[in-house]
């Protein structure tokens, strides 16, 4: 919040100002970042001249505010502003290092959670899948529907999604802030039988009966 105190006449003075929210919620700090007291007069600047502060939201939501400054007569000048604060929003991105394998084989996965502003906010995640599978985090284990707690969020975190089934998995991945806004991604990852060569099958019926043919009893 840049404040700009343009003075007529002839001479420098001493000016203050104060705020107060007449509706929403935030705080004011001054130029050195203190936290400043609504309705209460602080020195700014001897003018004219220019001061600046800093309008930090605590909540999303219309805010507004009413500015008034002084000099040592008392006389006094004022101004209202609106802020529209929006709730902190977050993306999602999930990707899957191989997206076509054999089933029960295991599939190295990728997160990033990226967040928009600066706001404290903790996330959960949950997962669902049409396929039979399941999702590693940190070495845990966990089946769909299951909660995860994302500590490593916002930022980028890795997993891995075994698919114990033959087909197409769409995974669907849910996470949920603390000031609840929801994100979903969904993934495909094709999951294939296990098929035998017909050289592995002879080499399989020959490793057989060489076997047989070992330990074959004596007819002696």
């Amino acid at each position: 919040l840049n404040f700009i105190i343009n003075q007529t006449g002839i001479g420098s003075t001493t000016y203050e100002s104060r705020y107060i929210i007449n509706q929403g919620e935030g705080l004011i700090r001054g130029s050195n970042g203190t936290q400043l007291a609504p309705n209460t007069y602080n020195e700014t600047s001897e003018g004219p001249g220019n001061y600046t502060w800093s309008f930090e939201a605590t909540k999303a939501g219309r805010v507004d505010m009413t500015f008034f400054t002084r000099n040592v007569t008392g006389q006094e000048e004022e101004i209202r502003l609106f802020i529209d604060v929006e709730a902190t929003d977050f993306s999602l991105d999930v990707v899957a290092a191989n997206t076509n394998d054999f089933v029960f084989q295991t599939i190295p996965l990728s997160f990033t959670l990226n967040q928009q502003g600066v706001e404290q906010l903790n996330y959960n995640m949950t997962y669902s899948s049409n396929g039979d599978g399941v999702l590693t985090i940190g070495g845990v284990d966990y089946n769909p529907g299951e909660n995860i707690a994302l500590t490593s969020a916002p930022g980028t975190f890795n997993g891995s999604y075994t698919g114990n089934s033959v087909g197409n998995h769409q995974v669907t991945f849910r996470v949920v802030s603390s000031n609840n806004i929801t994100e979903d991604k969904t993934i495909n990852i094709n999951f294939n039988t296990i098929t035998t060569t017909n050289a592995d099958m002879i080499k399989m019926d020959l490793f057989f009966n060489l076997n047989l043919l070992l330990f074959l009893p004596s007819t002696d």
